[in-house]
């Protein structure tokens, strides 16, 4: 059984449908990028992924856990394997960039050497060491778009699910981002990116395509993360 599977998902917000008919599936271990424009849907489909939005039409499974079957208390489970990177952060703004990245550690009862020891390694991997002590509020866009990465890789998840990463990110950045992105997957972290930058899907060689317009699937091109159905 494939690790993530989508079988004629369809969601609509009111009248409007943001997604219509969407099929793909990936390997555990996998790495996809959804590419399209503003307004494609691939946010939504992030966000049914992650749990966030509810399953309209379809039928998906994610980490071994079943959408359509899945009680809302079992959310914080699928989302302990299931990491969403947001657009727009989600970090905590008064708190330091260590204590953000801690955050998900001390909540899974890491003892507080492991922790700190873990947060020094994602904020080296992202260039945040020399910020690492300053408040989020305090940060550029790009930084803090660095801290919710480190934040979500810091627990190892089976998948991360990011929303336009290198959004906010200069160039060189971006690189640096997706090769800390192809180290991870390298150890068996699953990602699905949502990009509208078209150089990114070359950073990560063998990575499989799927593009969006409209809400519908357009166009995919397997690489050796997909699964045959």
């Amino acid at each position: 059984m494939a690790f993530v599977r989508v079988r004629d998902v369809s969601y609509r917000f009111g009248k409007r449908l943001a997604l219509e008919g969407v099929n793909f599936s990936l390997a555990k271990g996998g790495f996809a990028f959804i590419t399209g424009p503003s307004g494609a849907g691939k946010t939504t489909l992030l966000r049914i992924l992650h749990g966030d939005l509810p399953l309209m039409h379809g039928h998906a499974v994610v980490a071994g856990f079943s959408l359509n079957a899945m009680a809302r208390s079992e959310l914080p489970l699928l989302r302990r394997e299931a990491c969403l990177i947001f657009q727009d952060y989600r970090i905590l703004p008064e708190r330091t960039v260590f204590e953000n990245v801690a955050l998900p550690l001390e909540v899974r009862g890491l003892p507080r050497a492991r922790v700190a020891a873990r947060v020094a390694e994602m904020a080296g991997a992202l260039d945040l060491a020399k910020v690492a002590h300053e408040r989020c509020d305090n940060l550029s866009g790009g930084e803090r778009q660095r801290v919710a990465v480190a934040r979500a890789l810091a627990v190892g998840p089976q998948l991360i699910l990011a929303d336009e990463p290198t959004g906010n990110l200069d160039p060189d950045a971006a690189l640096r981002l997706m090769d800390v992105f192809r180290q991870a997957n390298t150890h068996g972290t699953a990602f699905i990116v949502a990009t509208h930058d078209e150089r990114l899907p070359g950073m990560i060689p063998g990575a499989r395509l799927l593009h969006l317009e409209a809400g519908r699937l357009t166009a995919t091109a397997e690489g050796g993360d997909g699964e045959d159905d």
